[in-house]
């Protein structure tokens, strides 16, 4: 490509050259606006002329392969008893509350429970305890109805047991939250405090730290609580090596970082395309939690992105061993800060452009 650029400013001359990139410029704007505005024909380019999405689409299918298997409940965590009892406690939730709902998925709730129950090495797991009492809740609510009638027999022969009775993982009200100790102000001077730190010490991050802030990023929302993503945390020295290889943008500073961590998506969480983003925006709303938590902890981070690079995703699957329905969200170093290294100053935008009401 550059061979070619230097070979039309011989031939055509800086000026030249110029008039055929405007004009260039120009032609790619009229045949994406035409694509854009006859999408049988978009849909045909994308197919035909670029391999932009052929991974997402790979992953998409191999999330929905994976999903299939993951209902059955022979892994760590079943996406789709999360999210179908977040749906059943989102019933129990609302006012007025309804003596019969959730009618159409209460019988594969139960048998995806059930089979959950057989298969998984911790039966005490808070997944477990909390469908259960979940459950238990919604058929002590509901009235009789043939659908919750079936499942509700089904239900009392498992078995499982869950929390105990002055801890069941049920809707609770407000009132009963934590009280709140921690102002706006002190919540907007940790927000100015967090920057993006690309000079760490030279010293070993303590695991427990580690830990603490993805504890706390585990209480960040996600659609119906499935939570698609994990902290793929990388300390290992030779490991550490082939990762700091992997983002852009970190070449100044790669050799300084002390820990990097991959945020992961999952699409196994998910059975149909539409949910495909769901992982970048639950993994991105946990990151942000990660990186407060980090900060109150004496530690420093900063976000990486991670642009859709079809030789970058390999590599990087294959250093991580991720599985095909396995997306990188984005990258995080992390580490003690060297209180001398400078920190950008990345003014912000401000406030009206940020926000509009109605």
């Amino acid at each position: 490509m550059a061979s070619i650029k230097s070979l039309a400013k011989r031939v055509l001359g800086k000026r030249g050259s110029k008039v055929l990139r405007s004009g260039a410029r120009q032609g790619r704007y009229l045949v994406l606006r035409f694509l854009n505005r006859f999408p049988f024909f978009g849909r045909i380019y994308v197919l035909l002329f670029t391999s932009a999405y052929n991974r997402e689409i790979r992953g998409v299918l191999a999330g929905q392969i994976a999903h299939i298997k993951n209902k059955q409940g022979q892994e760590s965590v079943n996406y789709h008893l999360r999210r179908s009892i977040h749906r059943l406690e989102k019933g129990l939730s609302m006012r007025p509350l309804r003596s019969i709902f959730g009618v159409d998925i209460i019988g594969a709730t139960v048998a995806s429970y059930e089979k959950t129950c057989r298969m998984t090495p911790n039966p005490g797991s808070t997944d477990l305890r909390w469908a259960h009492d979940v459950l238990n809740a919604y058929f002590q609510n509901c009235d009789s109805h043939p659908a919750i009638d079936d499942a509700r027999s089904r239900f009392e022969g498992i078995g499982a047991g869950g929390g105990e009775k002055s801890e069941r993982l049920v809707p609770f009200e407000r009132s009963e939250s934590p009280q709140l100790s921690v102002t706006y102000e002190q919540l907007y001077q940790l927000a100015l405090r967090r920057r993006s730190v690309r000079w760490y010490q030279q010293r070993e991050v303590d695991r427990e730290l580690i830990d603490q802030a993805v504890l706390l990023a585990g209480l960040s929302p996600s659609a119906c609580n499935r939570q698609p993503f994990h902290f793929r945390v990388v300390d290992d020295t030779s490991l550490l090596e082939k990762c700091r290889m992997l983002p852009m943008g970190i070449r100044g500073f790669a050799d300084n970082i002390p820990v990097l961590i991959a945020v992961v998506g999952t699409l196994r969480a998910y059975s149909e395309p539409r949910d495909r983003h769901a992982i970048y925006v639950d993994g991105s709303l946990a990151a942000m939690s990660f990186m407060f938590a980090a900060e109150t902890l004496g530690l420093a981070t900063c976000p990486i992105n991670w642009p859709d690079i079809a030789s970058r995703e390999r590599q990087a699957a294959k250093v991580l061993g991720l599985t095909e329905d396995q997306r990188i969200v984005l990258w995080l170093s992390l580490g003690y800060p060297d209180v001398k290294g400078k920190v950008p100053y990345s003014a912000k935008i401000d406030l009206d452009s940020l926000r509009k009401f109605n």
